[in-house]
């Protein structure tokens, strides 16, 4: 196995077992469970955002919350690992959570029904001006091809004739719609 991975290319990355389902989970284009991005920076998690039109958004979850426990469980100042803490909030369509979060010195339960998350892929996508586009793409998902159309029919009607395609900090995905993707600008034998 050490072999094979020394002769992975620059931008290959072996993943074991456990992170490869949670990759895939998030370039498959949905999740399924309370939808927020939290990060811990000392032994609490703060909620960094919410995703528009999903449960914890409905629930009324803001950033800058700091969970302290997922359901009964404390889990602020005990050291419990992140994707412990993920695992814990992921969960079935439809299944509840009662995330207890601390918000300005106050304790706030909010009941949760976790639901599919869409995962968009495509963080920006606007006229800079009456001609120039600009589409920001931070992965390559399953959905990639189909959003990437999607935005680029929408600007070509705004009049865009020229596209500035941002793929700064992408973190990689999918090679099939990355070679999709490439189709879109290269000619054939390019």
């Amino acid at each position: 196995v050490v072999a094979a991975l020394a002769r992975l290319d620059p931008h290959s990355v072996y993943l074991p077992p456990v992170e490869l389902t949670e990759s895939e989970d998030q370039l498959a284009g949905n999740f399924e469970g309370i939808g927020i991005t939290f990060n811990v920076p000392n032994d609490t998690a703060v909620v960094l955002g919410v995703i528009p039109g999903g449960p914890s958004e409905k629930a009324g979850l803001m950033q800058g919350d700091r969970i302290i426990r997922v359901d009964e469980r404390v889990i602020a100042g005990t050291k419990t690992p992140q994707d412990s803490m993920v695992r814990m909030m992921k969960g079935p369509s439809g299944s509840k959570v009662k995330i207890t979060v601390n918000r300005d010195g106050t304790l706030i339960p909010f009941n949760i029904t976790r639901a599919k998350i869409p995962v968009h892929c495509i963080d920006a996508a606007f006229m800079i001006d009456d001609t120039t586009g600009y589409i920001k793409l931070s992965k390559f998902t399953r959905t990639t091809s189909k959003e990437f159309t999607q935005a680029s029919e929408k600007l070509l009607k705004q009049g865009m004739t020229r596209l500035l395609f941002d793929l700064r900090d992408n973190s990689g995905g999918y090679f099939d719609q990355s070679l999709l993707l490439s189709n879109e600008f290269l000619q054939k034998g390019d």
